[in-house]
């Protein structure tokens, strides 16, 4: 999606804009077996904001994944977390380190009390070893 937005625009506003635009298309987005629309805001300095729409939640948006990248955020496994705990994002805004992400998980079915955690999540990758012979 490409949306034309002026200099003084924040965040919000181009959020609020898009909102509005993907749940006036929602009907096509369902026909087209879209699940999820994902809005990428550039900014002039700092990272990009993202901001997921999924179609279970009637394309509205999942603050889990907001500033997580998309192909990115599956594989900090948040679902799995979802299973056994209610859990939301600490940080709202834009984050400082992209690559590690902090939530607040409260227990789903507690047993003997609320049971909270703080969880984070990062993602490490690897990188290739190089043979300074080759």
């Amino acid at each position: 999606m490409v949306t034309s937005v002026g200099k003084t625009d924040s965040d919000q506003a181009i959020l609020d804009r898009s909102r509005c635009m993907i749940q006036s298309n929602r009907l096509l987005l369902q026909s087209l077996n879209i699940s999820r629309v994902t809005l990428i805001i550039l900014r002039k300095t700092g990272y990009p904001g993202f901001h997921t729409f999924r179609e279970h939640l009637g394309y509205e948006e999942d603050l889990i994944y907001r500033h997580l990248n998309p192909p990115r955020a599956f594989q900090i496994e948040i679902g799995r977390l979802g299973l056994n705990y209610d859990i939301r994002p600490v940080a709202d805004g834009p984050i400082i380190n992209r690559h590690i992400h902090t939530f607040l998980a409260t227990q789903k079915k507690a047993k003997s009390g609320m049971m909270t955690r703080f969880f984070v999540r990062a993602l490490v990758h690897g990188r290739e070893l190089e043979d300074p012979e080759d």
